[in-house]
């Protein structure tokens, strides 16, 4: 069996006798499709202050990537937002406020803006809009205290905004000021470094793939069928973490993860933890991987997924070439979907709300609930508008147009396809569930 086969039939867990997986293979490798390396940078990004930001992942990513470039982009214009936002819901709930949360922001949009647009930088637009309402500002001059590797340059976050991508600053704007959703703001910043830049971007709670140290406990996970749980490899990020110095905590406190673990007996509990200990001792042997070189289909990108959960993609890793083709595409939809918002007057309206009965499937129909997204502790908007929804979509209609793969493939076995990272888009060399990962918002809400 070739090479690319078996990797194929391995993905899919599909056998060779199914033709028209034998003829989505040939397909692929009959039109020859040209993958070129990316550039050997790694960008990370922070919106916010950054002195509150853990950013020792990053540290974890540089060690092992020595032949990588690694950029941290940041706004320090900005730096003031989180606060700033927790201000305004303070003196909305509070009994002197009684106001509209929705409504302060607009005022506060339209206001902010306008300064921003004549030369005023968010901190001090914000500050004078506080002061306007008698709101205490406080003030946010960290960033010079937290200190950063050597190996890491700071970027500018505002640099991005050149002439060409002038317009994705509102839709910035649009999310810091109008529903505080740092998340999306920064999956419009990551496409706009790949498309100027290239190279991979990496979510700063993402670690490296590190099943290669731990051969002994996964063959016991297989064994109990539980290798894939998230409170597994929330243990082995947690040891791993530990063992290396990357977290100043007690190594051993990676059994607090494997106590939440479902039907599994105390005993096998334990039979995984000292599998887990004789691992970690032995890590210096099985090293996780270096990144290496990484090519994607030219005029496409590679992002990230797992392979045990079918057709299912996260941007939380994207890799690309400069001025990709795909990117620009996925940029202009990301523009689309913003001005199809204000078409219909939902920017500053937050009157729609979504019936739970209406078909999710309606893609436009999830835009106009853009205010009350966040609110609701739903992120369907921002999948949709600028997340891992819209690129994995956007990827499918691509490769259908240049397979014609949907003619012979279900849906769900060209999804499967797409996430083989030999023959498809997917990128699984990494760890997306990691300690710090699960205190991101998104995870604490539905998809």
């Amino acid at each position: 069996m070739e090479r690319h086969t078996l990797k194929y039939n391995l993905a899919m867990g599909g056998g060779c006798e199914d033709v028209s997986l034998k003829q989505a293979i040939d397909i692929i490798k009959n039109k020859n499709f040209k993958r070129i390396k990316v550039p050997d940078n790694i960008h990370f990004v922070w919106i916010g202050d950054l002195y509150c930001a853990d950013i020792s992942y990053i540290k974890v990513w540089s060690d092992i990537n020595k032949d990588k470039s690694l950029f941290l982009w940041i706004d320090s214009s900005s730096s003031f937002i989180k606060w700033f936002q927790r201000a305004l819901k303070s003196y909305c709930d509070s009994d002197s406020g009684k106001k509209d949360i929705l409504k302060l922001q607009n005022d506060a949009f339209k206001y902010i803006w306008h300064k921003i647009k004549n030369g005023v930088g968010f901190n001090d637009a914000a500050h004078e809009f506080l002061k306007n309402i008698n709101i205490e500002y406080v003030g946010c001059d960290s960033y010079s205290n937290k200190k950063i590797s050597d190996h890491i340059k700071t970027m500018d976050i505002q640099e991005l905004f050149d002439v060409e991508f002038s317009e994705y600053k509102k839709f910035y704007y649009y999310e810091l000021i109008l529903r505080g959703n740092l998340a999306c703001a920064s999956d419009v910043i990551r496409l706009l470094i790949l498309y100027k830049y290239g190279g991979v971007y990496i979510d700063i709670d993402t670690l490296p793939y590190l099943e290669s140290i731990y051969q002994k406990t996964n063959a016991l996970l297989d064994k109990l069928d539980i290798r894939h749980d998230e409170n597994v490899y929330l243990a082995k990020s947690h040891a791993f973490l530990c063992k290396f110095n990357y977290e100043n905590e007690a190594l051993m406190n990676f059994n607090d993860y494997l106590e939440k673990i479902k039907y599994v007996s105390d005993v096998d509990i334990s039979d995984i933890s000292d599998a887990l200990i004789s691992d970690i001792n032995n890590s210096e042997v099985h090293q996780p991987p270096a990144l290496g070189d990484i090519y994607v289909y030219d005029g496409l990108i590679s992002i990230s997924t797992v392979a045990f959960i079918g057709g299912v993609f996260f941007n939380n890793i994207i890799a690309s070439a400069p001025c990709s083709r795909f990117l620009k595409t996925l940029l202009k939809r990301v523009a689309f979907n913003y001005h199809y918002i204000e078409r219909h007057n939902k920017i500053f309206e937050g009157n729609f709300v979504m019936s739970s009965l209406q078909d999710r499937s309606t893609t436009f129909s999830f835009l106009l609930n853009y205010r009350h997204d966040v609110i609701s502790k739903n992120e369907f908007v921002t999948f949709y508008l600028s997340g891992p929804r819209l690129v994995s979509n956007t990827i499918y209609r691509v490769i259908c147009k240049l397979t014609g793969l949907h003619r012979i493939l279900s849906t769900e076995k060209l999804a499967k396809l797409m996430q083989n990272d030999d023959l498809g888009v997917g990128f699984q060399k990494q760890t997306l569930d990691t300690p710090l990962g699960i205190k991101s918002s998104w995870r604490t809400r539905n998809e």
